[in-house]
């Protein structure tokens, strides 16, 4: 049976009290297993003791797995995995996007193409420069307007026309925190998405010229009689 305390102390609280060089002996006399993660700019000690706990020794604490990565803060993220590069996977393989608006701007942007806007953004995205808003499916732009627009960036990558691309704020953040989950083992881990952000819109920083550009009519659902 394993030891679980040390005298009048348990093993979280004497690696609290230690320096973290002292932490692999502390776990051993526990009987506890552990490993050393090596992240990009970190190395943090995980502890399996009936659930995960990890030792960060930027703050000695033992915190439980979930809690050490929700403490993490957004600008420190890429201390630990490098983000996916989402442009360079687009435009690698560019699929159809999608922009809703109304019938009353259709006549614009057949002359000048979808240009980036500062008040569509939303206030998820107050922070994200002038963009085209877009989305990787038809449903996605139902809240914008009665009329589909049709991007195809497939014909604009054969015309060398690549605007750099990206996803809504936090989309990528949560990726990541989901990657540092993997790594350290602990299992079902999901960044809960803020309510209004879309994982399939595409935010496009540059204009799209209405060469590009289709335009359909919205289907409306009609119920039976």
């Amino acid at each position: 049976m394993r030891i679980v305390r040390l005298g009048s102390k348990d093993w979280k609280e004497l690696v609290v009290e230690s320096d973290f060089n002292d932490v692999p002996s502390i776990l051993q006399k526990f009987g506890l297993q552990w490993n050393k993660i090596q992240f990009l700019k970190h190395e943090v000690i995980v502890v399996n003791d009936h659930e995960l706990f990890v030792i960060d020794p930027k703050r000695l604490a033992v915190d439980p797995a979930d809690q050490w990565i929700w403490s993490i803060s957004d600008w420190s993220l890429t201390n630990y995995i490098a983000p996916p590069d989402f442009n360079d996977q687009f435009w690698e393989r560019p699929q159809i996007l999608y922009h809703g608006t109304t019938a009353a701007k259709i006549h614009e942007i057949q002359i000048k193409g979808l240009e980036p806007r500062a008040d569509t953004r939303g206030i998820n995205n107050r922070l994200t420069p002038p963009a085209v808003f877009a989305n990787e499916s038809p449903s996605g732009t139902e809240s914008y307007g009665e009329i589909i627009i049709v991007i195809d960036t497939p014909k604009m990558k054969q015309d060398g026309r690549t605007p750099a691309v990206s996803r809504e704020s936090g989309i990528e953040e949560n990726s990541i925190r989901e990657a540092i989950a993997h790594k350290i083992g602990l299992e079902n881990f999901q960044a809960e998405i803020e309510a209004g952000v879309d994982p399939e819109t595409v935010v496009v920083f540059g204009t799209i010229p209405p060469q590009y550009l289709s335009v359909q009519q919205r289907e409306v659902s009609r119920g039976r009689p």
